[in-house]
């Protein structure tokens, strides 16, 4: 499975449906979502580690930038020009660091896997009551056919 937001939630949708006429297959099903989703989070939780070391270093990287303390391999590495302002505090940093598009990039990237992580630690809820729902769902057919 991709491990893009839009793909995930295609995918949820047509796994979270429970077929009522079905239940003892649908019970199969559960340990079977449950392993899917696990990996999907696993791999989303690496990326969002690997997304925050990226932004750390980056944001290590534009301090010096911004400090004048990068030395000329630095900077052409990395296709930088040699900052031109004064050297900032840690406050003007701050503050500018909300605000530089380098960062932000990076920022953006941490944020979606943020996300994704957040929405498969839901599908894994959803699933862990799947069972609950099921019982609920016999239940009421039960009550329904005056049982």
């Amino acid at each position: 499975m991709k491990l893009s937001i839009d793909d995930i939630l295609s995918e949820w949708q047509a796994d979270s449906a429970i077929n009522e006429t079905q239940i003892s297959i649908e019970l199969s099903r559960t340990p079977i979502l449950h392993s899917k989703y696990l990996e999907v989070y696993l791999s989303a939780k690496r990326k969002l580690i690997s997304a925050t070391s990226s932004y750390n270093n980056l944001k290590f990287l534009r301090k010096k930038y911004f400090r004048g303390e990068m030395t000329r391999e630095e900077l052409l590495d990395r296709g930088w020009e040699q900052y031109q302002g004064l050297k900032m505090s840690q406050t003007e940093f701050n503050q500018m660091s909300d605000i530089d598009p380098v960062l932000n990039e990076e920022w953006v990237k941490v944020e979606y896997w943020k996300s994704l992580v957040e929405g498969i630690t839901y599908i894994m809820k959803e699933i862990q009551n799947r069972g609950y729902t099921i019982k609920t769902m016999v239940e009421y057919n039960k009550l329904l056919m005056g049982g």
